[in-house]
């Protein structure tokens, strides 16, 4: 819990900082949808919200959350993602429209529930280390469309996963 109060702090002061130099902030949503790269999952899928806080003509610094299912083999059970991260934004042009390489870095909560029966559920959750990288395109200054490739860091292991996003900025 500790670490999305400081998340949000720092999402705070992104936002305080963009209104007072009168940068040209900007919010995005988007449909998230890709692959689970580990044995007994599969497809994932979701919504996306971010922020981008231009910081030069070819640079922005971003941050991300959201919220992801994960379709698992077996009946009754469930996998959800909830990434906070931050990162920046490298256009080849300008940060205007055109192709683009994104690294973000944060933390992912991690959540699996289980249907036992006639016994009720179970459920675990954990909080860990993730990152992102990616190439994207922004087609126009209202449509963005990415990959990536992600990776969450655990004790005795990881998750990671391929996925794409198509967003509309605001």
């Amino acid at each position: 819990m500790k670490k999305i109060i400081k998340i949000a702090a720092a999402l705070l002061l992104v936002i305080a900082f963009a209104q007072n130099s009168k940068a040209q902030f900007s919010f995005n949503a988007g449909l998230d949808v890709g692959f689970v790269m580990e044995e007994g999952m599969g497809l994932m899928y979701g919504l996306a919200l971010g922020g981008e806080l231009p910081i030069g003509d070819n640079m922005g610094l971003t941050f991300e959350t959201g919220y992801d299912m994960i379709m698992v083999e077996g009946d009754g059970a469930s996998a959800a993602l909830i990434p906070f991260q931050a990162g920046l934004k490298y256009y080849f042009t300008d940060n205007e429209g055109g192709m683009y390489l994104h690294g973000q870095t944060g933390v992912t909560m991690y959540k699996v529930t289980v249907d036992l029966g006639g016994f009720g559920t179970a459920s675990a959750s954990t909080t860990n280390l993730s990152f992102g990288v990616g190439p994207g395109f922004l087609v126009n200054e209202h449509i963005d469309l990415g990959a990536d490739y992600n990776m969450i860091l655990a004790d005795g292991g990881s998750l990671s996963f391929i996925a794409v996003r198509a967003a509309y900025k605001f």
